[in-house]
């Protein structure tokens, strides 16, 4: 499974993760007993002058635990316009 993030930092991403059980046993991943995610953050362009920075996270694990952590890791990645 895999879920994308904009504008939100690699490292915040990493402490959701750890938010929601996981530990991070290297610089882009994190373990927990029933999942795994691993971290890749780039930036892209949005329109001729702006940029973000979007996170890819690949989560692989048990099917229930990735269902029971995704929703709460989208709702502190959330973020609003403005």
């Amino acid at each position: 499974m895999t879920q994308t993030f904009r504008g939100v930092p690699e490292w915040k991403i990493i402490d959701y993760l750890e938010s929601v059980g996981g530990k991070q046993t290297n610089k882009t991943t994190v373990n927990a007993e029933r999942w795994q995610a691993s971290t890749k953050s780039t930036t892209v362009s949005i329109g001729p002058s702006m940029t973000l920075t979007e996170v890819t996270v690949k989560l692989r694990g048990e099917k229930e635990a990735l269902e029971e952590i995704l929703p709460k890791l989208k709702q502190k990645a959330m973020r609003a316009g403005g």
